[in-house]
């Protein structure tokens, strides 16, 4: 289980690597059009020996460069959205548990191949000493006893 779930976090985090550098590529792309355009607005006046560019040609380079720059930035867009996306923590990783019960009982909800389960994870007494994990798969009937007795307990608790 524990291999499974490490998998998960390094394929994860591989994806959020991908995801950055296409961020940085589309934006360099974009910074690089947007000299271009400085460069080749100052080529063409160089080109004609000092002479300033009449307006339909100045409105032509930039028009030009400026189509290729919405196309860099609707990719810098779209990487980012995507950098959103994968920067979600994987469902198989959890920082907490959904409930920690007494005596060592902890149990984990993950969401994996389009299903629910809960994991029932036994640590014994929680010594560094007697430390004897176990893990435990719940069927239909024991999950839905689970959930129950957590939503009766979280709601003492609250009344509280």
């Amino acid at each position: 289980m524990r291999n499974w779930i490490e998998d998960q976090n390094t394929e994860l985090a591989e994806k959020v690597k991908e995801a950055k550098q296409k961020v940085l590529a589309a934006k360099d792309k974009e910074k690089s059009l947007k000299q271009k355009m400085k460069d080749d607005i100052a080529n063409a006046i160089i080109a004609k020996d000092g002479a300033s560019l009449s307006i339909s040609e100045h409105e032509a380079i930039v028009s030009h460069i400026k189509s290729e720059a919405a196309e860099a930035h609707a990719e810098v867009l779209e990487s980012k959205s995507m950098l959103l996306k994968s920067n979600q923590m994987s469902d198989a990783v959890r920082i907490q548990p959904i409930f920690v019960g007494h005596g060592g009982h902890v149990y984990w909800k993950l969401n994996c191949s389009a299903k629910t389960d809960v994991l029932h994870q036994s640590i014994g007494k929680g010594d560094a000493l007697t430390l004897d994990e176990k893990w435990f798969a719940l069927d239909a009937d024991a999950k839905e006893t689970i959930e129950k007795h957590i939503s009766s307990l979280r709601g003492k608790k609250l009344r509280v």
